[in-house]
């Protein structure tokens, strides 16, 4: 993020949206408010399970119902987006060995600002819960600092593997996601695109009649450095050696909240280029000769000229 970016009205925005989404039903919990919503803590809320086929642990909520069906959680988080690794995907010249390892994901960003600030504090208290289910636990790895403070990496993988069958059942890639068909290639035997590796893009526009506010589809190029966005993620142990165990933030939904600062950066930043550009340049100019006999030519121009003068009077 350049010089260029208003960090402080885009803070203030972001605040803003934080705390009205925070009153609004959302799909899942409020990062930065589910503590102080429950009475009790977060642990009256959720409790861990274990998931086979690898071995993971999730987050989920508690219930008395015994039939094996359990609803994951989800959390909702606002953020500015710093960077983004997002679909189109483009061949990075990746064989086939490394496809478990190809992911699309992005760095938000809290701007200093108080409710961001407490959403990631309350991924500590994710981690408390999840650490008592497990022997030892690795710091999270996701969670960072930069020049725009607190920040958090979210990803998600584009694959999953057939043998333990964990990513469900199999989605077909779409243009979007992969236009040249590079990803498809990939997949195969061992590698598939399932319910687990898709992430949503959405924007949240206004009914021009009701002044409603919904999510409309929309398509991952949308979404730019300085826009303000909602993630929607979840949280799972995986275990790596042993009985050591990492905590993972997986990207399930993205969504666009406030374009208005991407678009000013976008507009700075080419206003900078085109200034920079023409100061650099000092080449004469040179001047192609008509292929027109002279008269013709000069009549062309005069009529130039003309046309010119009739804009200038329009504009006055």
């Amino acid at each position: 993020m350049n010089t260029h970016f208003n960090h402080t009205l885009a803070g203030e925005a972001l605040e803003a949206l934080a705390q009205i989404r925070g009153e609004e039903k959302l799909a899942g919990h409020q990062l930065a408010t589910v503590i102080e919503d429950q009475e009790n803590g977060l642990e009256s809320l959720v409790e861990v399970i274990d998931v086979s086929s690898p071995s993971t642990k999730r987050m989920a909520y508690q219930t008395e119902d015994n039939s094996g069906s359990r609803d994951e959680i989800v959390w909702h988080l606002q953020g500015i987006l710093v960077s983004a690794d997002l679909p189109p995907y483009v061949s990075k010249g990746r064989s086939k060995e490394k496809a478990r390892f190809l992911r699309q994901g992005l760095r938000l960003g809290g701007f200093g600002t108080p409710s961001f600030h407490k959403a990631i504090q309350n991924v500590s208290e994710v981690l408390g819960i999840f650490s008592r289910s497990v022997t030892e636990i690795q710091p999270p790895t996701f969670l960072d600092t930069d020049a725009t403070g607190l920040c958090i990496d979210v990803c998600n993988r584009y694959f999953s593997t057939r043998r333990d069958g964990r990513g469900g059942d199999e989605v077909k890639l779409t243009s979007e996601i992969d236009p040249n068909g590079v990803l498809a290639k990939l997949a195969g035997e061992t590698y598939y695109h399932g319910e687990e590796n898709t992430v949503g893009y959405f924007e949240r526009v206004s009914d021009k009649l009701t002044g409603r506010k919904h999510m409309h589809p929309v398509s991952p190029v949308k979404f730019k450095q300085g826009d303000i966005v909602e993630v929607q993620l979840t949280f799972m142990l995986v275990e790596v050696k042993g009985h050591e165990w990492k905590m993972v933030a997986t990207l399930r939904c993205v969504t666009l909240l406030d374009g208005r600062f991407a678009q000013d950066l976008i507009r700075k930043n080419s206003t900078l280029v085109y200034a920079e550009g023409k100061g650099a340049c000092h080449q004469p100019s040179l001047k192609r000769r008509s292929v027109l006999d002279r008269s013709e030519d000069e009549q062309d121009s005069t009529a130039s000229k003309i046309g010119r003068m009739q804009i200038d009077e329009q504009e006055d």
